[in-house]
């Protein structure tokens, strides 16, 4: 069981973390993959970096201009010439396993279209703070609450091919895949892994900038969806008391310095597992093991 998967990466001014994410992906235990990297115009080292793996799995497709992710995302899955299809960001890691995973997942369960896992939040000295599970594994409970959550997180997901040419992303300055998984949910299945399959980089200090937008841009989608594809009235009417609720926590978060992770990170019993993992991270980022 062997099928091709093809990787894609949207990258924006990432010389500093692509490098890891890159790594991360080549040193799969699943082999056949190509990853694809669509640079958005970078201004920095990115494509420098990018260049300097001589692995032929690897392609670069530059933009011209700067066209944001979700239109980045679109060209490398034209590009793709796999069964499947899976995400990762420039500033993040895959565990060794999670293509191999995630293809037997969706080779058992061919009724599911896209699979995502639960994922480590690690620092930039590669530390890992803790887990981001999911709650839910099957579509039903991944989507019960689709109007007020994400059913998966998106970065960690894999997906048949033909879904995502289906689908596709629309342009949002922020929060693509709310609206990906609102459109595509009631005639898609998803599932959730409860494996820890993804590496996930915290962002540290909030950004009020990116906040604002995701606020602003969450509910234009919800207006959008209403419109487009019956979203019920009150999924509407109450996007803006939950985004005041969220502010309220996010301006504590703030206020004690603490990361936009800090309440849904969960504290992990340290075992081999995660010694494993631990030590994978360290490896992709280029750190002696402290374990």
């Amino acid at each position: 069981m062997n099928p091709p998967v093809s990787v894609i990466m949207a990258a924006y001014n990432a010389e500093k973390t692509i490098g890891a994410a890159i790594r991360s992906i080549l040193g799969q235990t699943h082999q056949n993959l190509e990853l694809i990297i669509v640079d958005d115009a970078s201004r920095d080292r990115t494509v420098e970096v990018i260049h300097s793996f001589s692995d032929p799995r690897l392609v670069l497709l530059r933009n011209r201009a700067n066209i944001k992710q979700g239109l980045s995302r679109n060209i490398a899955i034209d590009a793709a010439k796999g069964e499947f299809i899976a995400v990762i960001d420039a500033d993040d890691l895959s565990l060794p396993t999670r293509l191999q995973k995630q293809v037997e997942f969706l080779v058992s369960h061919p009724e599911v279209d896209v699979v995502g896992s639960n994922s480590y939040l690690f620092n930039d000295s590669g530390a890992i703070l803790g887990g981001l599970v999911n709650k839910g594994q099957t579509h039903q409970e991944l989507t019960a609450r689709i109007d007020r959550k994400i059913p998966l997180t998106h970065p960690t997901i894999m997906g048949r091919a033909e879904w995502f040419r289906k689908y596709r992303y629309r342009q949002y300055p922020r929060s693509q895949d709310r609206d990906l998984f609102l459109r595509s949910y009631r005639h898609s299945t998803f599932a959730n892994t409860p494996l820890f399959l993804y590496a996930y980089r915290d962002p540290g200090k909030l950004s009020m900038r990116k906040l604002v937008l995701a606020s602003w841009t969450n509910l234009v989608i919800r207006l959008r969806h209403r419109r487009e594809y019956g979203l019920p009235v009150y999924s509407v009417l109450a996007s803006p008391l939950l985004m005041g609720g969220k502010w309220f926590y996010w301006g504590l978060l703030a206020l004690r310095g603490q990361s936009l992770f800090a309440l849904p990170c969960q504290k992990l019993e340290n075992n081999q597992r995660v010694e494993a993992d631990q030590a994978w991270i360290w490896h992709c980022l280029g750190i002696s093991s402290q374990i």
